[in-house]
């Protein structure tokens, strides 16, 4: 599974600041933009595992070349973004996605809710782009005014086939939390299946019965990886963030 790290530099009104490091396999990004868990999930609007997206997320126009510090236009307008720092190894994306936002584009979030962003890499071996990485959940600005800030999150955990006490599936819901977690609370809200939640690629993931749910105290964890077993499950979470970003 791809593990492209998208990492908030900064983030004010209608600006945000990304950073991947730059990996020499890959010579560009492409951004997926979405409002909702469910449809970063379901990116292509298939009816991905069992999760169905309301809306396709939004493709960004413009592909951010490797090692490139990228500008949207409406930055460049306002006379932002520009880098006095060293960038060396890194690909910067400095955007206001309000130059997007509105009825033609149902998937770009306004900029004071959380927008959901994933990366596909084209890989210069393959000379293609790959499969969408992990969902970056990227704050609104006011996420920032306050130390610890919370976080809920709903969506439908994919029916993978898998079972518990395996590592997560290369099909699982996949998402990263803009800082470390310090206590989380996530409960399954069906009926009849399980929700198999892992706190990173590879570690063995754990049931949450029907109706039941799991709180964690003390903590630290960026990334949740989620599916559920004999069909998909509806959930809710709620995440207190505390850690550096």
């Amino acid at each position: 599974m791809i593990r492209s790290v998208l990492n908030t530099i900064d983030r004010g009104p209608n600006y945000m600041d990304l950073m991947i490091r730059v990996d020499p396999s890959i010579s560009q990004y492409q951004l997926l933009i979405s409002r909702t868990i469910n449809d970063a999930y379901d990116w292509q609007g298939t009816g991905l595992n069992g999760v169905v997206a309301a809306n396709v997320p939004f493709t960004y126009p413009v592909n951010i070349p490797r090692a490139a510090t990228y500008r949207s236009d409406y930055i460049i307008q306002r006379g932002l973004g520009r880098i006095d720092e060293t960038t060396r190894g890194q690909t910067r994306i400095i955007l206001d996605l309000s130059q997007y936002y509105g009825p033609a584009n149902p998937s770009v979030p306004a900029d004071y809710e959380l927008t959901f962003i994933r990366v596909r890499e084209y890989n210069v071996a393959t000379g293609a782009f790959g499969l969408p990485g992990p969902i970056h959940i990227i704050p609104p600005p006011q996420f920032y005014s306050s130390i610890p800030a919370g976080i809920t999150l709903a969506g439908t955990a994919p029916n993978t086939g898998f079972s518990a006490g395996n590592p997560p599936s290369d099909n699982a819901l996949w998402f990263a939390l803009p800082r470390y977690c310090a206590t989380s609370n996530i409960t399954n809200r069906d009926n009849n299946n399980e929700l198999l939640v892992s706190y990173d690629y590879g570690q063995t993931s754990g049931a949450i019965e029907p109706n039941q749910a799991l709180g964690l105290t003390t903590v630290s964890y960026k990334n949740v990886l989620m599916e559920a077993v004999g069909g998909t499950a509806n959930w809710t979470a709620v995440f207190s963030i505390v850690g550096p970003i």
